[in-house]
């Protein structure tokens, strides 16, 4: 058990080596949540490729039910999530380049979904962000390259209590941010938006 715990943080913690390149593969679905105009927090979903996922599964799903009952979701949560602080969730917001930090998690929940494990939680914005009154993109990556998240497109954020505000999301590469010894440009969503 402690050397699969291991495994696991390794991975989710994104450890590097000279020839690392991604082996867990996460889909993600974000939302933005607003409130008087502001992003107040920004809500995620991940879907974990399925040798990943089996691996969480079977370590923690203590009955084999497919399901993950209250202590099944606290100990994964510690044993597979937690960590994921120190890398501030493989989220990086920020606003005109300026990093906001996301160190805290609200909500995390675990199920599996058609055989594939999926995460999802909430990161807070305090005091929230005024989208007219800078540029603000969300980048998910894990630095080391060790773990690729993809967004899908458009299709794969959402907005929430956005009232009669017209925003978009575009996903670029960012140049100024070259991650992996500069062999990698993320992607970032880069929200814009309009006053009604």
């Amino acid at each position: 058990m402690r050397r699969l715990s291991l495994v696991v943080f390794l991975l989710l913690a994104g450890a590097s080596s000279a020839g690392a390149h991604p082996h867990v593969w996460i889909e993600a679905v974000v939302t933005f949540a607003f409130k008087d105009g502001r992003i107040v927090a920004i809500r995620q979903e991940w879907t974990f490729d399925e040798v990943f996922g089996d691996s969480i599964i079977g370590q923690f799903d203590a009955n084999k039910d497919k399901k993950f009952d209250a202590r099944e979701l606290a100990a994964l949560e510690q044993g597979a999530f937690a960590n994921l602080r120190e890398f501030d969730y493989f989220s990086h917001l920020s606003v005109d380049d300026k990093a906001v930090p996301t160190k805290t998690v609200t909500g995390f929940a675990a199920r599996v979904e058609k055989g594939r494990l999926v995460y999802s939680f909430t990161l807070p914005v305090e005091p929230g962000l005024d989208p007219l009154k800078g540029r603000v993109a969300l980048g998910l990556y894990d630095p080391s390259y060790f773990v690729d998240v993809q967004t899908g497109g458009r299709a794969g954020v959402k907005y929430e209590g956005i009232g009669a505000m017209d925003c978009r999301t575009d996903l670029a590469e960012n140049t100024r941010k070259p991650i992996f010894g500069g062999q990698v440009f993320p992607m970032e969503m880069f929200l814009t938006c309009r006053a009604p």
